[in-house]
């Protein structure tokens, strides 16, 4: 049994650590689109 809890609070750690990453892949990405737009419309007018 402790062993299984042991576990499964592995693998929520991995989860949220996972999640967190995939939070700040987003927002990267976000911001590299918004850099990516504001050069074309700068470029455009």
């Amino acid at each position: 049994m402790k062993i299984n809890l042991a576990d499964i609070n592995i693998k929520k750690q991995e989860r949220s650590r996972v999640g967190k990453y995939h939070r700040l892949e987003l927002t990267y990405e976000r911001h590299f689109y918004l850099t990516l737009v504001c050069k074309i419309t700068h470029f455009f007018t």
